[in-house]
């Protein structure tokens, strides 16, 4: 079953995990991940199976007038 629920930075290790084949590594989701993490203007999600992180979301929100 696969979940998505509001990423923490506990969930740091698993980013690693899932960037370390990206580009050879070099990623740029590790480096600014906790900035992200931090940020109250949108929301950055996970996906998790079984309890483990296997991918990631980053959601913005507008307010349209």
């Amino acid at each position: 079953m696969i979940k998505f629920e509001k990423i923490s930075h506990d969930d740091y290790g698993d980013i690693l995990d899932i960037c370390k084949d990206i580009l050879g590594g070099t990623d740029y989701l590790p480096h600014i991940f906790h900035k992200w993490v931090d940020d109250k203007g949108f929301f950055l999600g996970a996906y998790t199976s079984f309890g483990k992180l296997v991918g990631c979301a980053k959601l913005s929100f507008s307010i349209l007038y």
